[in-house]
């Protein structure tokens, strides 16, 4: 979405899945699978690598109607930043990256 900010995201890879693809996973698998990828993709897009017993917690999730042809399923979490962890864009899929106030991103 260029000329906005938006929070690092990406695909559930197979790898993330438990037992990677195929079968319907456990309400728990999905969820595991879809923390590893934020965890992921924070890296990736950010530069921001969370310590592997971070604690990410459930903020938000928006579902797309289904009138809308492209229809995304999206999973936000929180967690806290290492110390001392300024963002840095990975300049293919993030150009510019830093950290906002609430009130600064809503504006």
């Amino acid at each position: 979405m260029p000329g906005v900010w938006v929070f690092p995201g990406g695909v559930v890879e197979d790898s993330e899945r438990a037992g990677g693809a195929g079968g319907e996973p456990t309400v728990e698998e999905d969820e595991r699978a879809h923390r590893a990828c934020a965890v992921r993709e924070l890296e990736e897009e950010a530069g921001i690598a969370l310590p592997e017993d971070a604690e990410l917690r459930p903020w938000s999730r928006w579902i797309t109607p289904e009138v809308v042809p492209s229809r995304f399923d999206t999973r936000f979490y929180v967690a806290l930043a290492p110390p001392h962890s300024p963002p840095h864009p990975d300049g293919a899929e993030t150009v510019d990256a830093r950290w906002f106030t609430p009130r600064e991103a809503l504006d």
